[in-house]
């Protein structure tokens, strides 16, 4: 299935198989609405376990010793690997934590709402970054 483009943004469960309006969003007078959540919790389990699938492979793969007999260019490209690969899992794992959460809060019934000031999350916004805490408001506030 190919990606669905709307105001510029791709909808990310088009991957997934998705058809754009009849399972996830509907224009409801102008406005976008969230038709099924499920949909949304679904790509988030999805992402949990790939995200945990990385973490998993990376730590299996270990960490090598640099410097024994390999010449310096060797050497330099083995430690850029490494911190490559620290900086993935890492990610990885910040990612997770995020994700998990936006699960709980599903749980909670509390997905979907900013953790600042309680208003709704703009659906596009969920749409482009699903594990979303705040409004696009509260965030600009936050950067600024």
């Amino acid at each position: 299935m190919q990606a669905v483009s709307v105001n510029g943004a791709t909808c990310p469960f088009s991957k997934l198989g998705v058809e754009w309006k009849a399972n996830w969003i509907v224009r409801d007078g102008g406005k976008m609405v969230v038709r099924k959540p499920e949909v949304l919790r679904s790509f988030l389990e999805d992402e949990r376990a790939r995200l945990e699938a990385v973490i998993a492979r990376i730590d299996s793969e270990g960490v090598e010793s640099l410097g024994y007999g390999n010449h310096m260019a060797d050497d330099a490209t083995e430690a850029f690997e490494q911190a490559k690969e620290l900086a993935l899992h890492e990610n990885a794992r910040q990612l997770l934590v995020q994700v998990m959460n936006a699960l709980d809060r599903f749980d909670q019934g509390t997905y979907g709402f900013c953790e600042r000031c309680n208003a709704e999350i703009d659906p596009a916004r969920l749409e482009a970054l699903p594990y979303a805490t705040l409004c696009l408001r509260c965030q600009q506030r936050l950067n600024a």
